[in-house]
């Protein structure tokens, strides 16, 4: 008895104080459009370093769920945060939807980025409010 309870004070702490996977990096305020709402989150342990030249960019796995339309978009989106004249970048490599279920369906697949030139934004305000800062904001900041 002694044993198995020691398991489950064990199994329960360990996950207490496990990171949590998805944490919000922005919301769209309640004073916009209802259907603009959403609360975007990124998936920590999705974030990873990725060569590219002599540059590394990060991936990272984000999902925004938007109340009014009882859904959630995933997108994998690949962040530059220096070294390059560009930094700081961002592009979206994949887009899709979770179903109710919560299997993902993926409905764009842009593929890997074959050089800087592929980023599709470039020199992001990293002060201006909005969630491709935002993001850039949140990487950065867990990897620098």
């Amino acid at each position: 008895m002694y044993k198995v309870f020691l398991a489950i004070i064990l199994i329960v702490s360990q996950s207490a104080f496990a990171e949590t996977e998805w944490v919000e990096f922005y919301h769209v305020p309640k004073t916009a459009n209802p259907y603009d709402q959403a609360v975007y989150y990124a998936k920590l342990s999705s974030i990873q370093p990725v060569k590219l030249g002599a540059a590394t960019y990060f991936l990272v796995e984000t999902k925004h769920d938007i109340e009014i339309r009882k859904k959630s978009f995933y997108e994998q989106s690949a962040v530059l945060c220096s070294g390059e004249e560009i930094a700081p970048a961002l592009s979206i490599l994949k887009m899709g939807d979770y179903l109710p279920d919560g299997t993902l369906t993926i409905s764009l697949d842009n593929g890997a980025l074959k050089s800087i030139s592929d980023f599709s934004l470039t020199k992001l305000d990293k002060n201006k409010p909005g969630p491709f800062s935002s993001l850039v904001n949140f990487v950065c900041g867990r990897v620098q």
